[in-house]
């Protein structure tokens, strides 16, 4: 039967078909009749053009070649190596058994090698792994009379390094040189290949200015994007941006996979805006970004949390025109899980299957593990339970069962995560070290210590080896249980299993000695983790430090605080609770309470850290720890954040007391800010709380510091005058005045408060006893001191005050006594 196909030019082609062969031109041609039985030229032809578009499944190819085996006279070799060829480049499993059983089939009937064919079976052979047989075609090869050829020569070099034998591979190109076979560029591409899949960046580097002093070609750009590739894998971007900057110099223009590969390495390194100016250079030079592009920036900015810039450049992709994959909708969905967006998640979900994405096993796991941290474990389940009714049959892999286990036992759902952990192993899902070591700990922190034992020894049983964390996780749990010897005894086992003990594991052991007691013991766990070059990390620093503080060794915790701080760590809302909640223990001398103080006032770095990680922990400071905050940020110079920190307390139900408010009025004061001192000063006194004799002491300065406006001065002389609450601050300096008798022979010397306090004392008393500010005597001269006059204080002023207060007898020897 004839079958008429019509080109893309109009022109028409006669096909012959065999009984059930369907071949799919439908990219080329135009199907109108599926069958033909004659004209095998016509057949020939037809097959070299399936041959060159390609097959996707290995039935078509199969059934070709047993027509062309069944043709008589039989095709040359020719066309079954085409064949072989074309079937060896499907993707994604090339059927390279299927060729070598075919190959075998043809040479058994008596149809001979060609040097083309030997090299393609050659090729199928290394891609099986199997280097020995493909080295032995090479043997066959020479027998057969061919001269050795660069092209079989190269598959044989690509075999040795994709089975990672690359100095085989190296001695292979020595032989061929020495045998005066000169390499091409596909020789050099699968060197720098091998080098690099092996992490010999440097000898790439080495063989790259080799090639560019000796080779008789010069590096193209799939060379230079195998070494970028390499060094952005490595996280070298300063040289792999090096060498790109060189290849652009040498007139090499960059294509869409040096962008990527270099996109995706500053992604990785978190370097955003070199990445995101690297994609405009990409966009203004006119090369297109394809869709892995877009789904490495999508996937790097969920990563990072910044999922609104991700949908901003999947919009911007889909306005091109460019079709999201599964992929980058994997992505993008997983970023909104991470954050707990689920609504948008769903929504991005419908818009999916909307567009004819079907969801895989990886978005399902991705919307388990978003409604899971979400803590809504229920409505996970539901999904896990419904993954197959999404159309695709999908089947929950061990990452899926992993992340719903993890939530059920941190939810203390422990029944529930056992019927799970059974039903992955009845379908063949296969627990790893991840899934037994989540199970170990959610029974380890129920107290169910026998259960977790037996775990661990259906684990070994099971062929999953224990890891250093699983053994962590027991040590700890056992820790916690109390059973501090026995958690000693499975440490101790770790050397004769060859396990090294990572950080996670001393830290554990430098609690347990920390909980007995043995402080010193557990320093020499530092010093042994130095030895061990495994560094401490921030739960390490703050292990030993509140070990120190619980037994009440206030100087070597405060310079394990110290080393923390030098390290750049900071103290954990536990470790800080207990540093600030010494300061107000009636077990802990006042020495110790000063030394704790002194530090933090000092070091004003640590005491903020500290607080801030009270707060973020939402752990209530003492009105103590409060204090201390203020006094601190005051002496920064923070006057807007020691008031926050005042409005806080009351908000908290933390409230301030006079200490509190003191400190902050001299911490407004010593800043020269008069206004918002007297505000809180009037706000103290509103409180019923009053100045204590530094911040009185600190307000009366101000009046004759020459630092002091005059506006200022006239602001603090009329609160002082006017204000009721100053009787209050005049009784604590005259507490402090009346230190004898109030007789002529006071040794007033003693008294050091500044001039301008002493003034205002003076008028307050000629007050209370009745002296008339506008009318007091100086001898017999009269002398009035009027408003005007006490505006501003002189000692005319003064002077005059005395002079009257004279005829009121022990009321002037008091007023001298003041002066």
């Amino acid at each position: 039967m004839v079958m008429i196909m019509v080109t893309a030019s109009g022109n028409l082609l006669r096909l012959f078909s065999f009984q059930s062969l369907r071949i799919n031109y439908s990219r080329h041609f135009a199907i109108l009749t599926p069958r033909f039985n004659d004209d095998p030229q016509l057949f020939l032809n037809s097959v070299r053009e399936q041959c060159r578009l390609g097959f996707t499944k290995v039935d078509i190819p199969v059934s070709i070649f047993h027509q062309l085996n069944s043709l008589r006279p039989r095709p040359s070799i020719i066309v079954f190596t085409q064949l072989f060829n074309a079937m060896s480049k499907i993707k994604p499993n090339p059927p390279f058994s299927t060729v070598i059983t075919l190959f075998n089939q043809l040479e058994f009937s008596g149809l001979g090698p060609s040097s083309h064919s030997i090299g393609v079976l050659a090729k199928c052979y290394c891609g099986l792994g199997r280097v020995d047989f493909a080295f032995s075609l090479l043997g066959k090869y020479l027998k057969l009379g061919y001269p050795p050829h660069i092209v079989i020569i190269n598959t044989l070099l690509n075999g040795l390094i994709d089975s990672d034998k690359l100095r085989q591979a190296v001695r292979l190109l020595d032989k061929i040189v020495k045998l005066g076979i000169q390499p091409d560029l596909f020789t050099y591409g699968s060197m720098f290949r091998g080098l690099c899949r092996s992490g010999d960046n440097a000898g790439a580097l080495r063989l790259l200015q080799n090639m560019e002093s000796k080779a008789p070609f010069k590096p193209n750009v799939v060379i230079y994007n195998t070494i970028i590739d390499s060094l952005s894998k490595d996280r070298v971007l300063p040289q792999a941006l090096c060498l790109f900057n060189e290849m652009k110099g040498k007139s090499i223009l960059p294509d869409v996979v040096t962008y990527t590969t270099l996109i995706q390495g500053l992604c990785c390194l978190g370097s955003w805006d070199d990445a995101k100016q690297l994609w405009v250079e990409m966009l203004n030079n006119n090369i297109a970004p394809d869709i892995e592009t877009y789904s490495i920036l999508v996937d790097s900015y969920c990563k990072e949390g910044n999922v609104v810039e991700a949908r901003a450049i999947f919009e911007y992709m889909t306005k091109r025109g460019m079709h999201a994959d599964i992929i980058t909708y994997s992505a993008l969905l997983d970023g909104y899980c991470l954050r707990g967006e689920m609504r948008e998640a769903e929504k991005l979900l419908d818009i999916m299957v909307k567009n004819g994405v079907m969801p895989n096993v990886v978005t399902f796991s991705s919307l388990i593990n978003g409604y899971c941290k979400s803590k809504k474990i229920d409505k996970a389940m539901a999904i896990f339970q419904d993954m197959h009714l999404k159309g695709t049959h999908i089947t929950p892999n061990v990452i899926s069962y992993n992340t719903l286990i993890d939530a059920l036992c941190k939810n203390k759902r422990l029944d529930l995560a056992n019927q799970l952990f059974k039903d992955m192993q009845d379908r063949g899902v296969a627990p790893d070290v991840f899934t037994y070591n989540t199970l170990l700990d959610g029974l380890l922190r129920n107290a169910q210590i026998d259960e977790a034992i037996s775990l661990r020894i259906e684990m070994e049983n099971n062929g999953v080896a224990p890891s250093i964390v699983t053994y962590s996780t027991i040590i700890n749990g056992l820790c916690e249980a109390g059973q501090l010897v026995e958690a000693e005894k499975v440490f101790s086992t770790l050397v004769a299993k060859r396990l090294q003990p990572n950080v996670t594991t001393y830290n554990i052991q430098i609690k347990v000695l920390c909980r007995q007691g043995q402080v010193s013991d557990a320093t020499k766990i530092l010093k042994e983790m130095v030895e061990s070059e495994c560094p401490r990390d921030e739960c390490t620093y703050n292990t030993i430090i509140k070990g120190f503080l619980n037994a009440n060794d206030i100087v070597v915790a405060l310079e394990h605080l110290q080393c923390m701080r030098r390290k750049g760590f900071a103290a954990d809302a536990s470790t800080a609770s207990l540093f600030l909640g010494l300061l107000t223990a009636p077990n802990v001398g006042d020495e110790d309470k000063a030394l704790l103080q002194k530090y933090f006032l000092e070091k004003n770095v640590e005491a903020v850290e500290v607080f801030s990680t009270l707060v973020a922990k939402r752990l209530q400071p003492k009105v103590t720890t409060y204090t201390i905050m203020i006094k601190v940020l005051c002496r920064q110079g923070l006057l807007g954040d020691a008031t926050k920190i005042l409005k806080d307390m009351a908000d908290n139900g933390c409230s301030p007391d006079e200490r509190s408010y003191n400190t902050i009025i001299k911490g407004c004061l010593n800043a020269n800010d008069i206004g918002m001192a007297l505000d809180h000063l009037h706000t103290m006194t509103s409180q019923g709380f009053a100045a204590d004799v530094d911040t009185t002491s600190l307000f009366l300065c101000l009046l004759t510091s020459p630092n002091v406006t005059d506006t200022d001065k006239a602001l603090l002389q009329k609160y002082f005058l006017e204000n009721k609450g100053v009787d209050k601050h005049i009784t604590e300096l005259r507490s402090r005045l009346e230190c004898g008798p109030k007789v002529v022979g006071v040794d007033h010397k003693k008294l050091t408060l500044p001039y301008s306090h002493r003034v205002i004392l003076i008028l307050d008393i000629a007050k209370e006893v009745g002296v008339e500010y506008k009318s007091l005597a100086s001898g017999s001269t009269e002398f009035q001191v009027d408003s005007k006059n006490l505006d501003v204080f002189t000692e005319e002023n003064v002077v005059a005050a005395i002079s009257g207060a004279f005829a009121y007898n022990q009321i002037g020897f008091k007023l001298l006594t003041c002066l």
